[in-house]
């Protein structure tokens, strides 16, 4: 049975803790809550990803993986972003409470007080969820089962079999493959291990140096004066792991620590480009970032994960954040951390405006900044905290199209409140194209009354600083939230499309396009908004793009309000398939909902209730109340 999961690929060869393993995944029979509790750099993570596979084929419904440490939100709304299940109350545990499956919550600790509500209530609400926890010490959650995650196991003899040294030749085999294991190296192995206590993460750090100096070399530069006598992994391996953290850090050049240090400004991931933005100057020449970033991946202090992307182990960041704070750089870093998210949702509203760019490059930069958003959401929040209003509102409002799009509302919507609640000092343009993308996001979670008020204020706020592409958005947008007579909405909409040729800016064009045809098809002109929906297609850039699978859901609308279901399913279904290249969940949704009814209609519940399915999974946790709540009448109806 193949089982649905987020689970990462592991990066290199899991080594020891086989009886660990089986006692975890014993526990996880008898108990619906396991806390895996120990000092950092102990293997918590490492422990519970292996234990997860391990039981995965209890689950039917999903492993999934919920990482805590370094994102924004609360737990809840990890859970639901990670899973995509509706909102974060009451909408998230029914969502659950169907499902067989387990959760696994990585660094727990970091939020403690709130993942234990969380965790409390999945316990009493969804008897078929069971979880998986990561944590420095227990919730103290009732029906918690902890264990004390030990360090790797070590023998009295130095023996080099034990989990330690095997785990020590195997990092440093791959860090050095030509390195010779003579017995006496092995021997000097075994002893290292011991004085590291067996905890994983120095034990890494230790064998990346082997590239560099043998074993012997090893143990004599770790600094005694950073040693305690051994007393049980509560009482020393954090301080050991600290040892070998700063041994490891006194290691490095100059360069690469005043290089980690200044990474730690970054949320999460980063990418090259990102880290060369931000950190290269005064000391670290743009040219260096490169290898400088290769030479911490190869002393293990960095991981690269995916596409050239990169992270920092949480232990490692917190060690290394002091050392920035104590250089005093800190305050300049984060200016250069807005200012480089500021320019990468710069050039990705540059991209979709020009009619030149391939729809290829607009998702090769669309997924970078989705897998960097702990960035922008961060950045944000820090220029709101710092009187930068100005330039969260523009990083906000370049990603309109980008955020209305992934349907991610719940975590956006908050930020763009507090930032318009302080714009006093923001021009009138700005505030208006930022109301325009408020009024969308009142909309598109249910609340007409809020969208109308925006949408009014969007048009003045946008006269009045001369911001025509506010202007013609919120021109669009009034009509939308005015459900009233469609004679009302001629004018404006006629205006609008005037306004948003002459700018010649082909995305204004066919959001006006779009507009009008989804009006006329409100108002049943059916053949009004096939008009206008087959003009906003020919109007497309080499036919894949997002304002494409508009225009087709548009007319699969159209075709299945006329009872042609063949040509709405061929519509739907291409729609999808360009929606695919991009995590444009919104118009995904749209999809899946038209295929449910025309399913439905047909008589052929099971796709039905299998897209269905599949549409209120894409819907949670991301601000499509209206969708979620469609999908869910036409499940009650099939059933």
């Amino acid at each position: 049975m193949t089982v649905q999961t987020n689970l990462p690929i592991e990066p290199d060869a899991f080594v020891g803790r086989e009886s660990d393993i089986e006692e975890c995944a014993g526990l996880l029979v008898a108990a619906r809550m396991l806390t895996l509790c120990g000092a950092g750099g102990v293997g918590k993570t490492r422990l519970a990803l292996r234990v997860a596979r391990e039981v995965a084929d209890r689950f039917p419904d999903g492993v999934w993986l919920v990482e805590l440490a370094e994102h924004p939100g609360t737990p809840a709304q990890r859970v639901a972003a990670t899973l995509d299940v509706p909102g974060t109350g009451e909408g998230l545990l029914g969502a659950l409470a169907a499902s067989r499956s387990l959760l696994v919550l990585d660094s727990g600790d970091h939020q403690a007080e709130e993942c234990a509500r969380l965790c409390s209530r999945i316990l009493a609400v969804c008897p078929e969820v069971w979880l998986l926890v990561t944590t420095r010490e227990p919730l103290r959650v009732a029906g918690e089962c902890t264990w004390r995650v030990p360090p790797l196991s070590l023998s009295a003899d130095d023996d080099p079999d034990c989990e330690a040294v095997r785990l020590f030749v195997d990092r440093a085999s791959a860090s050095r493959p030509d390195f010779q294991w003579t017995d006496a190296a092995t021997a000097q192995a075994a002893m290292l291990c011991a004085e590291l206590e067996g905890v994983p993460l120095a034990i890494e750090l230790a064998a990346a140096m082997t590239r560099y100096l043998t074993v012997e070399q090893i143990r004599m530069r770790l600094d005694d004066r950073f040693r305690l006598p051994s007393g049980g992994v509560r009482s020393t391996g954090r301080r050991t792991l600290l040892a070998t953290v700063e041994w490891s850090y006194r290691m490095l050049s100059a360069q690469e620590r005043l290089l980690l240090q200044r990474l730690t400004v970054f949320t999460g991931g980063w990418t090259l480009e990102m880290a060369e933005m931000v950190c290269s100057g005064g000391g670290v020449w743009r040219g260096e970032v490169l290898r400088t970033l290769a030479m911490l991946v190869d002393k293990s202090l960095l991981v690269r994960d995916g596409e050239m992307r990169y992270r920092m182990l949480e232990t490692l960041r917190g060690y290394a954040a002091e050392r920035l704070s104590e250089g005093g750089e800190e305050s300049d870093l984060r200016r250069r951390h807005l200012a480089c998210v500021r320019e990468l949702a710069r050039q990705g509203g540059e991209l979709i405006r020009n009619s030149d760019t391939s729809w290829a490059e607009i998702c090769r930069h669309m997924a970078m900044l989705d897998a960097v958003r702990p960035n922008v959401l961060a950045a944000i929040a820090w220029a709101i905290d710092n009187d930068e209003v100005e330039q969260g509102l523009r990083i906000l409002t370049d990603l309109r199209w980008a955020v209305i799009g992934s349907g991610r509302f719940d975590d956006t919507a908050p930020l763009l409140d507090r930032m318009l609640a302080d714009a006093g000092r923001v021009p009138d343009g700005l505030v208006g194209e930022a109301m325009v993308l408020r009024t969308e996001l009142h909309f598109l979670a249910g609340d007409f009354a809020s969208a109308g008020t925006c949408a009014r204020e969007a048009v003045r706020r946008s006269r009045a600083g001369g911001s025509r592409i506010g202007e013609i958005l919120a021109l669009a947008q009034s009509v939308v939230v005015d459900a009233g007579n469609p004679e009302l909405g001629k004018c404006p909409l006629d205006r609008a499309l005037a306004m948003a040729r002459e700018e010649a800016e082909p995305c204004l064009e066919s959001y006006v396009l779009a507009v009008r045809g989804l009006v006329s098809q409100w108002h049943g002109q059916l053949a009004e908004a096939e008009h206008w929906y087959e003009a906003m297609r020919r109007q497309q850039r080499g036919g894949g793009d997002w304002g494409m699978a508009i225009a087709l859901i548009g007319l699969a609308q159209v075709a299945q309000a006329r009872g042609d279901l063949t040509v709405a399913r061929g519509h739907y279904e291409q729609a999808l398939e360009l929606l695919r290249e991009l995590d444009y969940r919104g118009e995904r949704i749209r999809c899946l909902t038209g295929l449910a009814k025309i399913a439905a209609e047909l008589g052929d519940y099971a796709t039905a209730r299998s897209k269905v399915r599949e549409g209120l999974r894409l819907s949670g946790g991301i601000g499509h109340r209206g969708r979620a709540a469609q999908l869910m009448e036409i499940l009650a109806e099939i059933s």
